[in-house]
Parts: C-alpha cells; sequence; structure tokens
C-alpha cells in the first residue's frame, strides 16, 4: 500500500470495532473480576494477591508486545504478517478466562493474569502495527479518536455487564469471551494485508540488531511520548487498582443506596464514558498534526490529574460522582490523541510492529510497577485509599510536563 493512500471505511470500521472488543475484553477483567477473584481468594490478604498478580501480568505484557510486535514483523505466511497474532492472542485470551474463573490460589489467579497478558498484547500489538501499516498521517485523527473511545468504552460495556446485569461469574466471562470473539475474529479473517503478501522475503536482521531493536531511543520525541505515556499509565493503574475497594471503605456509596461496590464502579465507569465520548471525537477529529496532539495531551493530563485530587479529596457519593466527570473530561481528551501521537513519533523505518511494541513497554511496564507503588502507600500512609488517588494525582501531572517538553512542529 502506498504510504499517502488512505485506508478504506470498511478496514477503518474493522480495525476500530476489534479494538473496542479487545479492551472490554481487558478491562473489566483487570479492573473488577480480577480484585473479586483476589477477594474471593484470601479476603484478609486481597491487595497483596491482587498486586502479585497484576504485577506478574505487567512483567509478562512488556515482554510479550515487544515480541509479537518484532515477530509480526518478520512473519511471512499464507495469513499474512499481523493475522496469526489477532488470532493467537484470541485464543489466549479465552484460555486465560477459564484460568482466572476458576482460580482457587493466588499462584492459579497469578498465572491466569499472565497467560492473559500474553494473548491480550500478541492482540494489541497486531492490531496497533496495522494502525501503523495502513494509515497515512493525514488520516490518523479520526481513526485514533475512535481507537482512543475504546479504553473508556471497554471500561463502560465492561463494568455494566460484570457490575450491573450480571451477576453469576460464569455469565460474566462468558459475555466478555462472546464480545471478544464477535469483535475481533471477522476482522481477522475478512482484512487484507497488503504488507503481508505470500513469499515476501522477511526483513532482515542487520549486525548488532538488538541495538537496532532500541533505536527509537535515539529520537527526542519518541523518548519524551514514552516516558508521558508511562506516567499518565502509571496514574490510571494506580488509580484504578484499589477503585473497588475505595468504594467500599472510603465512600458512603453502599450506606446511601445498599447496593454492592460493583454497582458504584459500574456507575462512575458509565458518567465518565457519558462525558468521554463526545470529548474524545470532537478533539481527535480536530487534531491532524503533532502539534495539535501534543497540545490535546498536555491538557487532558491536566485535567486528569485535577479530577485525581478532587477524588481523594471526596467522600460523599455525589462528589465522587462528579471527580469522575471530570475524570471522563481529561481521559475523553488524552485518549482521543494518545494513538496518534504515539505512531507520529515512530522513526521512518520498516519496522513498525516492533517499534510499537518499544513504546507499549510504556503502557505495560507501568503496570508492574504501579500496583506496588499503590501497595506501598497504601502501607506507608494508613488514611484509607486516599494516598493511592493523591499519587495517582501526581502521574498525571508528571505526564502533562513530559507532553509539554515534545517540539511544537
Amino acid at each position: 500500500m502506498r504510504d499517502d493512500a488512505a485506508p478504506s471505511s470498511a478496514f477503518m470500521a474493522g480495525l476500530g470495532v476489534a479494538y473496542l472488543a479487545a479492551f472490554i475484553a481487558m478491562a473489566p477483567l483487570l479492573g473488577m473480576l480480577v480484585p473479586l477473584r483476589a477477594e474471593a481468594i484470601d479476603a484478609a490478604a486481597k491487595e497483596t494477591l491482587l498486586s502479585t498478580a497484576l504485577f506478574w501480568g505487567a512483567i509478562t505484557a512488556a515482554v510479550s508486545n515487544v515480541a509479537a510486535g518484532v515477530l509480526s514483523d518478520r512473519t511471512r505466511s499464507r495469513l499474512g504478517r499481523r493475522r496469526p497474532w489477532m488470532a493467537g492472542g484470541v485464543a489466549g485470551v479465552l484460555a486465560a478466562y477459564a484460568v482466572i474463573a476458576t482460580a482457587t490460589t493466588g499462584a492459579a489467579l497469578t498465572a491466569g493474569v499472565v497467560l492473559f497478558q500474553i494473548g491480550f498484547n500478541a492482540l494489541l500489538a497486531a492490531l496497533l502495527a496495522l494502525f501503523a501499516d495502513r494509515t497515512p498521517a493525514a488520516a490518523r485523527g479520526r481513526l485514533s479518536a475512535a481507537m482512543g473511545v475504546s479504553y473508556p468504552l471497554g471500561n463502560m460495556v465492561g463494568a455494566a455487564l460484570v457490575g450491573g446485569w450480571l451477576t453469576q461469574d460464569g455469565a460474566r466471562y462468558g459475555a466478555l469471551a462472546a464480545i471478544l470473539v464477535v469483535g475481533v475474529l471477522p476482522f481477522v479473517f475478512r482484512m487484507r494485508e497488503d504488507g503481508a503478501r505470500d513469499g515476501e522475503a522477511p526483513v532482515e536482521a542487520t549486525p548488532g540488531s538488538v541495538t537496532a531493536w532500541f533505536g527509537p531511543f535515539a529520537h527526542r520525541d519518541f523518548v519524551l511520548v514514552w516516558l508521558g505515556r508511562s506516567a499518565m499509565t502509571t496514574g490510571f493503574v494506580v488509580g484504578n487498582v484499589y477503585l473497588l475497594y475505595f468504594i467500599a471503605a472510603d465512600t458512603n456509596f453502599q450506606a446511601r443506596y445498599g447496593a454492592p461496590p460493583e454497582a458504584g464502579l459500574a456507575l462512575l465507569t458509565g458518567v465518565s464514558f457519558g462525558v468521554v465520548l463526545g470529548v474524545s471525537l470532537v478533539l481527535g477529529l480536530a487534531g491532524g498534526r503533532l502539534r495539535r496532539r501534543r497540545g490535546a495531551a498536555v491538557t487532558g493530563a491536566a485535567v486528569l490529574a485535577m479530577s485525581g485530587g478532587l477524588l481523594a479529596m471526596a467522600s460523599d457519593w455525589p462528589w465522587v460522582v462528579a471527580a469522575f466527570a471530570v475524570h471522563g473530561l481529561g481521559t475523553g481528551i488524552y485518549y482521543a490523541v494518545e494513538t496518534g501521537l504515539m505512531v507520529d513519533a515512530l522513526p521512518p523505518r520498516d519496522q513498525r510492529g516492533g517499534d510499537l511494541g518499544l513504546i507499549n513497554l510504556a503502557a505495560a511496564l507501568p503496570q508492574a510497577w504501579a500496583p506496588l507503588m499503590a501497595l506501598a502507600a497504601l502501607d506507608l500512609v494508613q488514611a484509607g485509599y486516599r494516598p493511592v488517588l493523591w499519587l495517582s494525582a501526581a502521574a498525571f501531572a508528571m505526564g502533562a510536563v513530559l507532553f509539554g517538553a515534545l517540539k511544537r512542529n
């Protein structure tokens, strides 16, 4: 495909739906089902079980995302470069659901999360590589906006299913599995891979190829986007890891409404998404250049820092909801431009899967250290779960500073 050729509407729609389905498969699992499973295994040690499982899952995510990206760059088969990794990723996620749902020990829970991260990151690496392969700079704003809605929409849909409509574990896991299969597999089998013709020579390995893999870190904007995304992911993970427990222990939701904390989390994600949807689409459609995406990223990070502080100070449920509405505003602004910002920062070379794997380390590695940071804050400051929310706000503020250092043109 020529670099300046716009992708078809069918491709863009299929990629957007597949990306959304992947995040619906992920967001409620790590944000709700795994915490609930940890509590069911050992309520007294739930924070430690959860942090341990998420730590090893994140280490696995970091390795598997880079490996899947590099290997998909070099894959040549009748199925194409990216397709085998997407199909294998779906299979891995489905297997992980079965392990997590039946886990009765911390080790089994950790094994399930590790397996999930292998499958999810194989799928994610291939989807993002397709975005870079097939989308020229002029078309990135629109598709980045659509893809940017995926994480908050995945949170909302997953929370509605898991925390609202469905109460049995079997139905919860079954619904997420069905959404993943229906959302991803039709795209996997129907899309055309222009860059993956049968018989095409693989990418040649060069001397010092390990060094070459890390070549993008010689580019200033790549480093800044990497560090900024790392700070933002730290903020999201630290803020979300104990959010379910925060609702139960530090707000008056249960006393006020007599409902379980899962229902409160579902309500918060719905409120947040209602703000995210309009904001992310408008700003994503408007942002065509790195300069514009830079300004939106700074604004989104700053608003998220403000929302973290507001949430940390709230206890009465209406104020918690208001803080989450502000959180949705910041999330919408940031996620509308995140994917485009990442692709803009890639160096001009034909190793996009591997390069995106490197930049995705900024999303994977914080999932390892962020739960440990949250656990440390919980232990060091005996003030409920509020110190964790202040830590989240600080990480978002750091993201705003780093994005602000990007070049203006």
